[in-house]
């Protein structure tokens, strides 16, 4: 109930529409942190998979839809995406040095800025010992629990790289930034809901 009632105040308050459109339309910048490692937090406690529940509890009825989709607009905010990839590609060197391993943090590389953003993920990085850690970010500036989008590709490629594929949640983004991480398939880290169908004429 308290759901249904933001959403129908927020949809009958234009000018409240109007703040969160532009908040999440305004260009980032890459947050300045003093030590870049402590923003590392660990991920959200994974509610149970639906498929493991005994009983299916019914979906409550959908709310009013507001007129603008944030997440969605959020998450086309190229501005705010490449800062976070900078961000995390900051923290995976960093992360490299603290541990001795300057020439692999030299390595580091940014992919979706060097090949475009076909890979499946957004940055290459190595294990301590040298392996291979393929990294896709997802960047908000809401809180840790935020959803996020995933594409056919990012989820292929992480099944295809399950073993050294990573997504890292960059959150709190333009104001206190944290990170963490989820290592293998999406489709066993997450929780993934169907938002989007590719219809074709019967």
């Amino acid at each position: 109930m308290l759901r249904d009632v933001v959403v129908e105040r927020i949809a009958n308050a234009p000018k409240l529409e109007k703040i969160a459109a532009k908040a999440a339309d305004a260009p980032a910048r890459i947050p300045s942190v003093s030590d870049i490692l402590a923003c590392w937090e660990e991920p959200p406690e994974r509610a149970t998979k639906r498929s493991d529940r005994v009983s299916e509890v019914p979906r409550p009825p959908r709310a009013p839809r507001l007129g603008i989709d944030y997440l969605a607009r959020e998450a086309s905010n190229a501005s705010l995406g490449a800062a976070g990839e900078r961000f995390a590609l900051d923290f995976e060197r960093a992360r490299l040095i603290r541990a001795g391993r300057e020439a692999l943090a030299d390595r580091v590389e940014h992919v979706s800025a060097t090949q475009g953003d076909g890979a499946g993920f957004d940055i290459r990085s190595f294990e301590i010992g040298g392996r291979d850690r393929f990294i896709e970010v997802k960047t908000t500036a809401g809180g840790k629990q935020m959803p996020f989008f995933v594409s056919r590709n990012e989820l292929d490629v992480s099944r295809e790289r399950r073993d050294s594929y990573h997504l890292y949640r960059v959150f709190r983004f333009r104001d206190e930034p944290g990170l963490f991480g989820l290592r293998g398939a999406l489709d066993q880290a997450c929780e993934l809901d169907p938002v989007v169908f590719r219809a074709t004429a019967a």
